[in-house]
């Protein structure tokens, strides 16, 4: 079984996986950090990034750069996914754009304009289930990309000013691109398994406007190893049952090299429920998958 995302809807049994799976107490040989307190009251939920497998973006903002007096944006962000699209910034989609994304779970820009066409990663891992405070700043023709109020990232020579741009209008896409992915100056998956709070894009009082998808989704389960299933993740179960029957029974369930607890999920879930299977089914058979 393969699965991506916590809420993969075309992975029947990943309800079931999220409720078995027992918190662990560390993660690859590393204890796991408080996440830093919860949003305040004034604060609004924290946003999924995905919007499933594809490439459209959750949430899209434009600005009037004419009007532009802060050129700098910031953001809390959490994920297990190591690949995929942060946001997606242009004012031309062919020759103006912007890209910060993670592959190998560390940031990534990729950025094409006038001034200059690269792709560059540097900076820790964040695909450690932790929140992590992001920044980006433009400072006369330089970009710096800031982690946890560390600077990791300075692009020289990148850039102008947003006010002179030769177009004054610019859209900054969460989650996603607005241009095919193919036109990346190095491939990425752009589909981002991730959760985003506390956002703070450029400035305020040069915003046009702000446009959802139908199908944005606030991140409320409490992230933990487990609840991502990367590519290629399976989940293995032993099944018995008559060989000329369409019903089994559900003798074990392992992900992630953890044996699940099934009756924990049936406390847990009303949307779980089972009979008890007969202690001896005869002439049944025995298979693992």
């Amino acid at each position: 079984m393969e699965c991506r995302g916590p809420l993969t809807k075309s992975c029947p049994l990943l309800p079931l996986l999220l409720l078995l799976l027992l918190p662990p107490h560390n993660y690859q040989g590393w204890a796991l950090r408080q996440i830093p307190p919860t949003q305040g009251t004034q604060d609004p939920p924290a946003v999924h990034l995905s919007n499933g497998p594809g490439q459209e973006p959750v949430s899209i903002i434009t600005f009037n750069l004419t009007k532009i007096t802060k050129t700098s944006s910031s953001f809390e962000f959490q994920t297990w996914d190591p690949e995929g699209v942060i946001f997606y910034g242009d004012t031309n989609p062919r020759d103006d754009w912007f890209v910060l994304g993670l592959r190998d779970g560390r940031p990534e820009i990729q950025m094409h304009n006038h001034w200059a066409q690269l792709t560059v990663g540097a900076g820790p891992r964040l695909d450690d289930g932790r929140w992590h405070q992001v920044e980006l700043k433009i400072l006369g023709d330089s970009v710096l990309l800031g982690v946890d109020e560390e600077e990791v990232l300075r692009l020289r020579q990148v850039s102008g000013p947003l006010a002179k741009k030769p177009q004054p209008i610019m859209r900054i896409a969460l989650g996603g691109l607005l241009f095919p992915a193919s036109n990346l100056r190095l491939p990425l998956v752009p589909a981002l398994d991730a959760c985003l709070r506390r956002d703070n894009w450029l400035d305020e009082q040069a915003r046009i406007s702000v446009s959802a998808s139908t199908s944005l989704r606030n991140c409320t389960i409490k992230s933990q190893p487990g609840i991502f299933f990367p590519p290629g993740t399976r989940a293995e179960f032993s099944l018995q049952g008559e060989a000329s029957s369409a019903s089994f029974c559900l003798d074990g369930l392992w992900a992630q090299d953890q044996r699940l607890d099934m009756d924990r999920a049936l406390n847990r879930s009303q949307d779980i429920w089972t009979h008890s299977c007969p202690q001896s089914l005869g002439n049944g058979t025995n298979t693992t998958h």
